[in-house]
């Protein structure tokens, strides 16, 4: 995750603000919508609202009466709908909180990098603070939210750039106006001339800073994993060197690649908006309605069309190898971890789809992350050879996703390598 601003503070109604928003947009975004018949206009302009009888596009958590499929015991209330622009909006109501959020996310991301210039998107996620036409001045956005106990943060990831904001919900003109602020991000940035190079060193800041993270490093050696064909295997903070220096030496203008990169994939169709507020759903709509409507559609195709059909790993074009390999990192941190990642590429788009929806890799996380009595991490610690055992996906993307399983090794276990491995492997052999 490349951030460009503090995140939100650890505050438990900002917590929880934030769980619910990023549940929202992921639903609202990650899975293609359902292919179902034309809609019927609501009572407000603008908006394409989902009916049994009338059948619109409608996402898999939508039930075809409507209603959105929740918890029984969660008490918000939501609503689904779909912008004549082809933005697709989920709103939240919850009136428990004083506070309101929103979430952008952009189907781009590093993968969609320009071979000339690594770290073009996460370039563009850091300009669209510097300003747009109808608020020009420099952090204004950020200031308005200071004042409004308020923060903003975005990240670039490998096929979806999120832009998000909180701010006190109490005042409904003040929601609003954030809310302008934020839609004026995707309709007129100003991209200046002097922005573009000073915001350069902000990611030469950032990219510094990643050298001394075991994560980012970890990161980087994945990627020389994968097939150096594959977007996947590219460099995606960027830094003065592929942004400043590399764009020199080709005559490239940089300012001039970034409003294209913008152009081209910054577009309605390939957007999803999330939005939770006090307010109610009809008076979030309203204020959501105007600015969010004035972002063009330009029926952008999926990103990850251009690489369709390019293996992710490759045997014989990459860096290390991608399977039957043990790679040995020397840690900045005093760290004895020992991590093991599976890749699981997708035969289909069906398969992608079925990850979202079932999402077995939760299931298999249970049986390797469990605790308790009979568990892996147990037996490892019986052993006094592991301090903590952890298991998830780790890159996720439209093609194929990894999945790993992150031990904490004592001195012991570190000694003890091999039959480490093999009661690891033996464990997972049971649920076959």
């Amino acid at each position: 995750m490349l951030s460009k601003l503090n995140g939100m503070p650890n505050h438990p109604d900002s917590v929880a603000r934030r769980q619910i928003l990023y549940s929202m947009l992921a639903s609202a975004s990650a899975i293609p919508f359902m292919k179902v018949e034309p809609a019927v206009a609501s009572g407000d302009k603008g908006i394409v609202a989902a009916s049994e009888s009338d059948m619109v596009s409608v996402p898999p958590f939508v039930a075809l009466n409507g209603d959105i499929l929740k918890s029984p015991r969660d008490k918000r209330k939501y609503e689904a709908l779909t912008l004549e622009n082809g933005l697709r909006v989920f709103l939240c109501s919850d009136p428990s909180s004083q506070e309101a959020a929103a979430a952008m996310g952009v189907h781009v991301g590093a993968c969609s990098d320009p071979p000339e210039v690594p770290g073009l998107a996460h370039f563009c996620e850091h300009m669209l603070f510097l300003g747009t036409e109808d608020y020009p001045k420099e952090g204004s956005f950020e200031q308005f939210l200071s004042a409004n106990s308020g923060t903003s943060n975005a990240y670039t990831d490998s096929e979806d750039t999120v832009y998000y904001f909180n701010i006190d919900g109490g005042i409904d003109t003040k929601l609003g106006e954030a809310l302008k602020r934020f839609a004026s991000f995707f309709t007129s940035p100003l991209f200046t001339q002097s922005a573009t190079a000073r915001e350069l060193n902000a990611i030469e800041s950032e990219n510094a800073k990643n050298l001394q993270s075991d994560i980012f490093r970890s990161y980087q050696i994945e990627k020389a994993r994968a097939n150096q064909d594959h977007p996947f295997s590219k460099f995606y903070t960027g830094n003065k060197a592929t942004l400043l220096d590399g764009t020199k030496k080709q005559g490239i203008d940089l300012r001039e690649e970034l409003i294209k990169f913008y152009t081209t994939y910054y577009s309605a169709n390939q957007m999803s908006l999330a939005i939770v507020g006090p307010q109610s759903l009809d008076v979030l709509k309203k204020m959501m309605v105007a600015p969010f409507s004035k972002i063009p559609n330009k029926n952008v195709a999926p990103p990850e069309q251009k690489w369709a059909g390019i293996p992710p790993f490759k045997e014989d074009n990459n860096i290390i190898p991608a399977t039957k390999g043990v790679v040995e990192i020397v840690p900045v941190q005093d760290l004895r971890q020992v991590t093991i990642s599976w890749p699981l590429v997708y035969r289909s788009k069906k398969d992608s789809i079925d990850m979202e929806l079932v999402k077995p890799g939760y299931y298999v996380s249970h049986l390797l992350g469990h605790e308790g009595p009979g568990s892996l991490l147990s037996y490892l610690k019986r052993q006094g050879w592991v301090n903590s055992l952890g298991a998830g996906p780790n890159a996720e993307l439209s093609d194929f996703q990894t999945y790993e399983l992150a031990i904490g090794l004592t001195s012991k276990g570190l000694a003890n390598g091999e039959t480490f491995f093999v009661y690891v492997f033996h464990f997972i052999l049971r649920f076959e």
